[in-house]
């Protein structure tokens, strides 16, 4: 038995997502897992055959890109897909900047939408 796709939830590292104020250098970390580190880790899970595909949640253009460079650099198992925040009210984030990175030319990284009602708000269920 095996796993067919394993999403990484948050990345391990200082992001400013869900609300957070605009990104501050000064809130980085030192003991963040690199990126070759985490793919390491996948590796080792796929040649165990536990595990066939990896991708990420809740994650920036940077750390795509960068889990995409730290792939084709080491020979490691490359991310397949992304699971961030998607609706008719939160767009903007995926298409301004993660679409292009995430295309085919480029990254070739789908996107698995969540909360594709806004937590509720599309469906009707806050008019009252």
């Amino acid at each position: 038995e095996y796993i067919d796709l394993l999403q990484i939830h948050w990345p391990d590292r200082y992001v400013s997502l869900f609300g957070a104020e605009a990104y501050d250098e000064a809130n980085q970390r030192d003991d963040d897992v690199s990126f070759e580190e985490q793919l390491e880790a996948f590796a080792e899970l796929q040649k165990k055959g536990l595990v066939r595909h990896f991708g990420v949640s809740n994650e920036t253009s940077f750390g795509v890109m960068s889990f995409v460079r730290a792939a084709e650099e080491k020979g490691l198992p490359r991310i397949i897909s992304i699971q961030n925040s998607y609706s008719l009210l939160v767009r903007t984030a995926f298409e301004t900047d993660l679409a292009e990175v995430c295309c085919r030319k480029h990254a070739d990284v789908g996107l698995l939408a969540y909360s594709p009602l806004a937590g509720g708000v599309l469906s009707g269920k806050y008019l009252d």
